[in-house]
């Protein structure tokens, strides 16, 4: 990334296997290791992510609080999104000290394969992308 930044895939010793909800961990740092002091919010949230499995099979866009249509939503809270449909999966940061470096995203991957995972999270007022080579057994 930028100024030595990088989004360090935390999770990536641990096997992925098909079918069972893994935890994909990441961690933006600076070139010395440190958690950046202006990381924002993305959209709402600490980060979002979009895997695609390499044969274009499987497209997920996941969030930190778990993944779930729109649609579905609306219906689960009777109508009360109104103007914001985002709302449910805002996470609330209390605005004292630097945010969490840290982003998690709840994910079970529905077949083996070769994936491909786009992170991105914000600091300095600019979208970083980190770019992620995944094999699922």
């Amino acid at each position: 990334l930028r100024d030595g930044y990088r989004i360090v895939f935390e999770t990536a010793s641990q096997p992925l296997v098909a079918k069972r909800v893994a935890n994909l961990r990441f961690r933006l740092q600076d070139a010395a290791g440190r958690a950046p002091q202006d990381q924002e919010m993305y959209l709402g949230m600490p980060g979002h992510a979009i895997l695609l499995r390499r044969d274009r099979g499987v497209f997920a866009h996941l969030h930190p609080t778990g993944t779930v249509p729109m649609a579905a939503l609306e219906v689960a809270a009777q109508g009360q999104l109104g103007q914001d449909p985002h709302a449910v999966h805002r996470l609330a940061h209390s605005g004292t000290g630097p945010m969490p470096n840290v982003v998690a995203f709840p994910y079970g991957f529905p077949t083996p394969g070769s994936y491909r995972l786009f992170v991105q999270m914000k600091r300095a007022g600019q979208v970083e992308t980190g770019v992620f080579d995944l094999d699922v057994r």
